[in-house]
This record gives structure tokens, C-alpha cells and sequence, in this order.
């Protein structure tokens, strides 16, 4: 399993957020996993959200999207249809309560250091599984945590060869406009290169329309770059010399892309966009 863990860099009161939720948890996009780490007890946080957002919608009707954890990137969710994505667990208070009751199954019969996976057993249209990793009692949640880094360190360069790479970043094209189809990807800097790979899928199905693709622009291509943060996530616009630098791109319009990243991504996404400007001026 690809680790994500390094390339956030976390708040400094995240620690003691992890731990009053009772288990720390992250994403992997390659393998296509939320992985959950944390004792029964611990655990069993999640059992009782799974649970609560189905009675308030049984009381409700409806219930707001419940945040969980410090980077509030995951969520649970009622919804029509079961499913588990890149952002969330969701379906009807039903099929929420069921997926409740079937964790607390699995964790009743769990031994320490013991890991099971739920995903097709809540339903066949899961484009996520769901791994657990259970630990001992006296396990703290902030030691899974990323230790804070240097903005610095994000950046890597070859000391043979002078070339620079930036880890590569997860981000859904910006599209407000979007109605049937979605596009997201990971983005890196690769030497004198910026590197997209790209896939598209339907908005309301998530089943893959099109196979993964990979753009390379040349960082001299591009004119300028744009970084905006926002309170719950952050957008990086990227202008190139020419339109057929970036044709192909999802959303791309007169050599313009938009590129969003979740909110536990602003502050390496904003460093990227510092790397690009800094190389677009001839100072990388």
C-alpha cells in the first residue's frame, strides 16, 4: 500500500484531535482504500457515526454530511444508494445502520494486530474499501499521525542532477459546471516537466469512463500560475504560453486549467504552485 501519510502537513492541534476521535484514518487513491487504525474501543467511533447519521435521517428525513476526523476529507453520508468513494461512506439510513451493525461484528470478533476489510459486503458498487488495523488498548491515534515537516522537504532534488521532483499531489479538476462527468488525478514535478495523470468519470454513477492518461507540459510552456486558498479547500490555476500545450485536459479553455485539492492538501498544493513560480521565473 502506497503510504500518503508524508506529504501532509498536518496543524499542530491535530494530535489531540485524532485522539478524541479515537482512531486516526487515511487515504490511499493508487490502491483505492480508507484505512482505519485504532483499538476496539477506539474503533468504535465509527460504529456509533455509522449509526447516528441513520437515526437522524429517520428522524429527519435528511442528515448533513458528518466530518470526520481533524482534515474533515472524509465523510458519512445519506444518500440513495450505498456506496464508498474517494470522500465518503454513504447510502440510505438503512444500508448506514446495517454497515454499523456489520463493523461491530467484525471488530467483536477481532484479536489485536488483526486487519479486515469491509467494502463489497456493504455493497458490490464500492469504488473504496474500507481497511481496519486493530491495535492494542494504550495505542494513541496521534502516533499514526504525519510529524510536522519544513515546506522544504517537500521538495527533493537530485544533487547528480540537479532535478527537482515534488511529490505528486491528489486533485479534481475544477468544474462548476460539471453535471454528468467529473475528472480528477495526481499532479508532480518532474525535472523541467509537470506531470498530469488524468481520469474521468460519471458524476453520479463514480463508475470509470475512461482509462488513466498522462499529460506532460513543459514548466516553459506555462505563463503563469495562480494559487487560491480557501477555508475548506484550495484552487491552483495554471495559464500556459499556448492553448495546445494543455489541449486535452479535462475543463481546459483558452490554455487555462483549474485544479482543486482537498482541504488536508492546501498547504502542499499552495508549495507547488511556489515551486512553478519560482521555476516559471528562471529560480527554481
Amino acid at each position: 500500500m502506497t503510504d500518503t501519510r508524508n506529504t501532509r502537513v498536518p496543524r499542530a492541534d491535530t494530535a489531540e484531535e485524532w485522539r478524541a476521535l479515537g482512531f486516526y484514518h487515511e487515504s490511499d487513491m493508487v490502491a483505492r482504500v480508507w484505512r482505519f487504525i485504532g483499538t476496539k474501543s477506539g474503533l468504535r467511533t465509527l460504529v456509533r457515526m455509522l449509526a447516528s447519521q441513520a437515526d437522524k435521517a429517520d428522524r429527519e428525513g435528511r442528515a448533513a454530511a458528518l466530518a470526520v476526523g481533524p482534515y474533515e476529507d472524509f465523510k458519512i453520508r445519506v444518500w440513495e444508494r450505498a456506496g464508498i468513494d474517494d470522500e465518503s461512506i454513504h447510502g440510505p439510513a438503512a444500508d448506514l445502520r446495517r454497515l454499523s451493525q456489520l463493523l461491530e461484528s467484525r471488530l467483536a470478533s477481532a484479536t489485536e494486530g488483526a486487519e479486515f476489510v469491509l467494502g463489497s459486503d456493504y455493497t458490490p458498487n464500492a469504488e473504496y474499501s474500507l481497511v481496519f488495523e486493530v491495535k492494542g488498548e494504550g495505542f494513541d491515534p496521534a502516533s499514526v499521525t504525519p510529524a510536522l515537516i519544513e515546506q522544504d522537504d517537500l521538495v527533493a532534488h537530485d544533487d547528480a542532477t540537479g532535478v527537482i521532483f515534488v511529490p505528486a499531489l491528489a486533485f479534481k479538476f475544477h468544474n462548476p459546471d460539471a453535471v454528468i462527468s467529473e475528472s480528477e488525478g495526481m499532479i508532480r514535478v518532474e525535472g523541467d516537466d509537470l506531470v498530469i495523470e488524468h481520469q474521468t468519470k460519471d458524476a453520479f454513477f463514480g463508475a470509470f469512463k475512461t482509462d488513466v492518461k498522462v499529460a506532460t507540459v513543459p514548466v516553459d510552456a506555462i505563463a503563469w500560475v495562480k494559487f487560491k486558498r480557501g477555508l475548506f479547500s484550495a484552487k491552483l490555476s495554471i495559464q500556459a504560453r499556448a492553448m495546445k500545450a494543455v489541449e486535452g485536459l479535462p475543463t481546459s479553455k483558452q490554455g487555462r486549467v483549474r485544479l482543486k485539492f482537498a482541504r488536508d492538501l492546501r498547504d502542499e498544493a499552495e508549495r507547488l504552485a511556489e515551486v512553478l513560480q519560482a521555476m516559471i521565473a528562471g529560480t527554481p
